[in-house]
């Protein structure tokens, strides 16, 4: 239980963190509120610049299990993370 709760509250202090920033903005930067987010989706949020993708990202260990991640949008082949909440 003590494990569930601190994933939970870092998942929710990684997004403050972004929104406070500024790197997503979640009403001027083309996200409206209350647009969700599911692994199933397979969808991205991108910051206003461009820099950055704010999704879910399959683990090494396993490509049937997903992280919450930030990493850089505009390189390409494979994802360079920035920040994820397993580590």
């Amino acid at each position: 239980m003590g494990n569930v709760c601190f994933l939970v509250l870092r998942y929710y202090y990684a997004i403050l963190i972004v929104v406070w920033h500024g790197s997503i903005s979640l009403v001027g930067g083309g996200i409206a509120l209350g647009t969700k987010m599911s692994v199933g989706d397979n969808r991205v949020w991108i910051s206003d610049n461009g820099t950055f993708a704010f999704g879910f990202h399959p683990t090494s260990s396993s490509p049937q299990q997903f992280e919450l991640a930030i990493w850089f949008a505009r390189l390409p082949g494979e994802r360079t993370l920035v920040w994820t909440a397993n580590r």
